[in-house]
């Protein structure tokens, strides 16, 4: 009965007895919140354990399912069901419109005070049922957009962390191996068998685990080009040319914890001494994710190339029109990739750009299927794109 005046449906539809059997037996039914998002997650959450497959996991008893109700509907500011309930059959119109402004009022809130607190999920959950309400509420969009910011930020704080408590075991590592001394055989014949080799950087020093292959082949290379330079000459340098190579090239970069520098004409490379430095990198306008390298920079003339490469943040693209429940979104980008997704909730869409036009396309029975244009961008706020869907049969 709840599904039923949810969403306007059985939960179970066969096409025949036998088929009608075979999902009551899986458990298989349309999840409520994909045939009317306004109900909100946490509704649905009810229903669905309500309808779980396997009896341990449902409501044991209707004074369980009766308090879980009753939470959700106190937390919309409904303390008195009965009384509104009376209210509603009185003046239904009335009362419709003023629980639709209250629900909203009460979503936006709970949104704002849950991404404050850090909790995710529910910020998302109710914010998402307030654009399910009020598609175009500039409250509901504004908050979903800082959440996605704060969480990039604390991604970048959490990587930020990592990366130092690395540098600082690294360098008790290197500390600890530095003050031992070598065994007396390998000394000795070190100082018998002097050669210009032993005055090369060592390949497996150089390269830290987690460095792409890419950066493997220019270290290597910059290696082999240094086999020209004479021990006392790479001695002597102290010092190295280091030249920046990322992609994007619209980032700051951060050397050894030192605020970070717009790339660019004025700020391309930087003179370093010879040894282990921790890079950060960070995308403009939150176009990319923050990475953090530690590399050991060795002895030699020539100029060392630091290549690196960000991975570009999802474009958040938010649909904004009329349209059924059931209604289809695809999203078509360069290189035939797609994504799908439902109308009423920001898509996520993967990059491989700073920017892309995608084509949009809304299907749903009974209408023309909608197909238009989208610029997007990767990072920052979500990108707002309206539309309208036809009836089949009328004249457009």
């Amino acid at each position: 009965m709840l599904y039923f005046c949810s969403t306007g449906r059985l939960p179970f539809v066969g096409r025949n007895p036998h088929h009608l059997l075979k999902l009551l037996l899986g458990g298989e039914y349309p999840d409520p919140l994909r045939l009317h998002p306004a109900i909100g997650a946490e509704l649905a959450a009810i229903m669905q354990k309500a309808l779980a497959r396997d009896p341990a996991d449902r409501y044991q008893s209707a004074a369980e399912m009766s308090a879980s109700l009753r939470e959700f509907l106190s937390e919309m500011g409904i303390d008195d069901p009965d009384e509104t309930l009376a209210r509603y059959l009185k003046a239904p119109t009335k009362v419709t419109a003023e629980l639709r402004e209250t629900s909203l009022e009460r979503l936006i809130a709970i949104g704002a005070q849950a991404s404050n607190s850090g909790d995710v999920p529910k910020a998302q959950a109710a914010l998402s049922r307030a654009l399910a309400i009020d598609d175009g509420n500039e409250k509901a969009l504004k908050l979903l957009g800082s959440l996605g910011r704060r969480r990039r930020r604390g991604a970048m704080i959490a990587a930020a962390l990592v990366a130092a408590a690395l540098i600082g075991l690294a360098s008790w590592v290197y500390s600890a191996w530095s003050s031992a001394p070598l065994p007396e055989e390998l000394a000795r014949r070190s100082d018998e068998r002097p050669t210009p080799d032993d005055t090369k950087p060592s390949m497996v020093e150089e390269l830290p685990g987690e460095v792409e292959e890419t950066e493997e082949t220019e270290v290597a290379q910059g290696a082999s080009d240094e086999r020209s330079v004479e021990p006392e000459e790479a001695a002597a340098n102290g010092r190295r040319w280091v030249v920046f190579k990322p992609t994007p090239p619209n980032v700051s970069i951060s050397v050894d914890g030192a605020p970070p520098k717009a790339y660019g004409p004025g700020f391309q490379k930087i003179r370093l001494k010879v040894g282990t430095h921790t890079f950060r990198f960070v995308g403009a306008e939150e176009c990319c994710e923050e990475r953090v390298l530690r590399r050991r920079i060795p002895p030699g003339a020539r100029d060392y190339e630091l290549v690196v490469k960000l991975k570009y943040e999802p474009a958040r693209l938010y649909l904004k029109g009329p349209a059924p429940a059931n209604a289809s979104v695809r999203i078509t980008l360069p290189g035939n990739q797609r994504v799908s997704g439902r109308i009423r909730e920001i898509l996520r869409i993967p990059m491989r750009s700073l920017r892309a036009s995608a084509q949009v396309e809304i299907s749903a029975p009974g209408y023309r299927t909608h197909k238009s244009v989208v610029k997007l961008r990767a990072g920052g706020d979500p990108t707002e794109h309206s539309f309208s869907l036809e009836r089949e049969g009328e004249t457009p």
